[in-house]
């Protein structure tokens, strides 16, 4: 009955209980001879209970009811390659989980599944859908169109601009490990400079003094982590390289020291990146632009699509020309990846402008992933819990 199986989802999700534990439990406190299969059906169907009966919820009706709506926000997690995704739908105007489940499949059938029933809700109670946002897979937008004809689909502008950089956030990776590599010896310099300036003259004690806070700078300028996709790491090191070895060179003017010339053939590893390093920049200068169109204050939904579609064009005549000219195969291929992506995200990208109640990026969703990642790193001890987060997820959320 009932009780039974609300006693093996306790001991399952709370306890965290193996299926031979629970069934030796059931046999032992109950007479209740069950197999270990039986335990993982009852366990499974427990959290769709559990998962269902959130929209049966009193409280949450009375606060959606006070709202007039919601705005629906879709993600998805795979925790460890080879285990379910877990898809979480959130309400972004209250905040509440409203369905999370651990899918094996995510076809647009699939989807659909996970959707109908908060539609159904929704109709049932005399709800609104103002929109649905999401990332631009194509299941996701099948599933939204067939489950919600006629809402607003937003798709998240964020991973619109992480898609459009990855490519060059490879590169920048790449620049930035050819970067750090020059000074792997560092600290040795730093010792030298260190062991030269004792029992020296005032003015060598002086140099070796400066020469030290700059070896210091450099480490960390090196740790140094700038965020993408608009603050590529690589770039920036680049950039404070470069200007730290002209600070350098003024310094060995006047300053008589031998590490100078060490330190300096260090940075010297700036010249053999300055031809990726403009490349790079020149296209993230355009990712940049991107993102101020997107996501600057005041832009209304009119001037977002026209700077938009500038930026299409000109991506559209630079590659023209560089094919014209058959030159940059690398950034031909660039140009058409933005273009191609481009053309999946721009019918979704200006409902937020439209529709301030919508939300112009899916993070709200993704935070609480993360959140629920972190709870379960923490319970299970382990940096991976990739089984653990899958069975616990969907409830934890809710």
């Amino acid at each position: 009955g009932n009780d039974v199986l609300a006693k093996i989802g306790r001991l399952r999700y709370s306890e965290d209980l193996t299926r031979v534990q629970i069934q030796r439990i059931l046999l032992r406190e109950d007479h209740f001879d069950v197999s270990e299969r039986e335990v993982e059906y009852a366990y499974e169907w427990y959290g769709q209970l559990v998962s269902g009966a959130i929209l049966k919820d009193k409280e949450l009706l009375r606060q959606l009811k006070r709202l007039g709506g919601i705005v629906l926000s879709l993600y998805v997690a795979e925790p460890m390659k080879g285990h379910e995704q877990v898809w979480l739908v959130r309400d972004t105007i209250s905040g509440r989980t409203l369905r999370a489940l651990a899918l094996r499949s995510t076809t647009a059938n699939d989807l659909r599944r996970l959707l109908e029933p908060i539609r159904d809700f929704l109709k049932d109670v005399g709800l609104q859908v103002y929109g649905v946002v999401s990332d631009a897979e194509k299941n996701i937008r099948k599933a939204v169109k067939k489950v919600f004809p006629g809402v607003r689909h937003q798709l998240c502008n964020l991973h619109y601009v992480q898609n459009l950089a990855e490519p060059l956030e490879k590169l920048d990776s790449k620049m930035r490990s050819g970067l750090k590599g020059s000074f792997r010896k560092l600290r040795q310099v730093e010792r030298d400079i260190l062991k030269q300036g004792k029992g020296s003259s005032d003015q060598s004690k002086q140099a070796a003094q400066v020469l030290t806070k700059m070896c210091k700078v450099i480490e960390s300028i090196l740790k140094d982590t700038a965020k993408p996709p608009f603050e590529p790491p690589g770039l920036r090191l680049y950039e404070k390289l470069v200007e730290l070895r002209a600070k350098l060179k003024d310094m060995a003017k006047t300053a008589s020291h031998s590490c100078v010339e060490t330190l300096l053939e260090m940075l010297s590893v700036v010249e053999s990146f300055r031809d990726d390093a403009k490349w790079i920049g020149d296209f993230y200068e355009d990712i940049r632009e991107v993102g101020k169109t997107l996501f600057a204050d005041g832009r209304t939904h009119k001037d977002a699509k026209r700077m938009l579609r500038e930026l299409k064009n000109s991506w559209k005549k630079e590659l023209d020309a560089y094919k014209e000219a058959g030159e940059n195969e690398a950034g031909q291929e660039m140009l058409r990846s933005w273009l191609s992506t481009t053309k999946t995200y721009e019918p979704g990208l200006f409902h937020a402008f439209a529709d301030p109640r919508i939300p112009k990026t899916n993070n709200a969703t993704e935070s609480v992933n993360k959140k629920l990642k972190t709870l379960e790193r923490q319970l299970s001890k382990s940096p991976r819990p990739g089984r653990r987060f899958t069975r616990n997820a969907p409830l934890n959320a809710i």
